[in-house]
Formats: C-alpha cells, sequence, structure tokens
C-alpha cells in the first residue's frame, strides 16, 4: 500500500468522511488531507533509497461536537500505523462555528528499484 493510500485507510477508521483537498459533500463533520511536503531521504550510490512524506489532516466538526475526542482518535489511529505527528492546532472559525484542527503528519515510504 502506497503511503498516501495507508493515510487515507487509516484517517477512515474514525468514521468520518474522508477527502483529499476539498469536501463537498453535506456532512457537517468530515476530514480533509492535503499535502504538505515530499523528499527524497536515505541516499546511497547518489540515489535516494525512500520518500518522506508530510501531510496535513484537517478535521472540521461544529463547535457543539466533541472534537477532542475526535482529535485524540485520529492521533492515535496515526501512531498506530507508525505516522510521527509533528504539531497538532486547534483553531475556531468564528464565521461558521466550526471547529478546525490540524494535525501534521509524515511517514517514511521505502522506494522499490
Amino acid at each position: 500500500m502506497t503511503a498516501d493510500a495507508l493515510l487515507q485507510h487509516t484517517i477512515e477508521g474514525a468514521g468520518l468522511p474522508v477527502k483529499w483537498n476539498e469536501y463537498k459533500g453535506k456532512k457537517p463533520e468530515y476530514i480533509v488531507l492535503n499535502d504538505e511536503d515530499e523528499r527524497r531521504v536515505n541516499y546511497a550510490d547518489n540515489r535516494p533509497q525512500s520518500k518522506l512524506f508530510h501531510w496535513q489532516v484537517h478535521i472540521f466538526m461544529p463547535i457543539a461536537s466533541d472534537y477532542r475526542k475526535i482529535k485524540n482518535e485520529v492521533q492515535e489511529l496515526l501512531l498506530s500505523k507508525d505516522f510521527t505527528i509533528k504539531y497538532t492546532k486547534t483553531l475556531y472559525e468564528k464565521e461558521t462555528e466550526t471547529m478546525h484542527v490540524i494535525i501534521s503528519c509524515s511517514i517514511t515510504e521505502i522506494m522499490e528499484d
């Protein structure tokens, strides 16, 4: 399984809709994934042996929802699949009365020859 497929499959364990870059559905609670950074790493013989991926996981929920529970669940799901969490930031979007949790995570994928 590729690293991006592993990320999506892992996050889907939270039971919310998960989409890349934009969610156009009707549910008030959803997760959007986006690329943050990608690097070639672990060089040998002047060739990268791995790719290091950084992503952002954006959890959107109404303010009245239990966003802390979902935030903790998503973090545990990521850690259970060997993702590294760089930071987690929680914002309140006043205009839409929505909680917006941002989890920055990464994982290294070994490149095939």
